[in-house]
């Protein structure tokens, strides 16, 4: 991950350009391809949420190709470390989140974001932050995506 935090380019590349790519080229290539993707999502999902607002993408949307690319690398490389990360993509993101509010001293998402990421990916960050937001709030029990 740290690879991609040096990228220069990471918050401008394309995930789903980048993930039909790694399918094509050599399948020993696609390594490095899929755990970058990974690295991607988790970091524009748990410490860069307001970049995917602005591109008009639900931050649920990281997390969905997040947990896809480390099951992908996973699967080819046969290491237990990337089944990891995406069994436990939402919950890592949930962690990145809370530590950049408490960097920056403010709510990383509204509540309209935090709605979609809870409905989508069950994230009890998000189920927090629409709690201390709003009386109103959905019934979980009616939602597929909680755990």
């Amino acid at each position: 991950m740290f690879r991609t935090i040096k990228s220069s380019s990471f918050l401008d590349s394309n995930l789903l350009l980048k993930s039909s790519q790694a399918h094509v080229e050599d399948p020993f290539a696609a390594f490095d391809d899929f755990r970058a993707i990974g690295d991607h999502c988790l970091l524009y999902a748990g410490l860069f949420p307001e970049q995917a607002i602005l591109r008009n993408l639900p931050i649920s949307y990281f997390a969905k190709v997040g947990e896809l690319a480390y099951a992908e690398s996973a699967r080819r490389e046969g290491d237990p470390i990337f089944d990891m990360l995406s069994n436990s993509f939402v919950e890592i993101m949930d962690v990145l989140l809370v530590l950049r509010e408490i960097q920056r001293d403010a709510e990383s998402m509204d509540m309209m974001s935090a709605y979609h990421l809870w409905r989508d990916t069950g994230s009890a960050r998000a189920w927090q932050a629409l709690c201390s937001g709003t009386p109103s709030l959905p019934n979980p029990h009616l939602s597929a995506a909680i755990n």
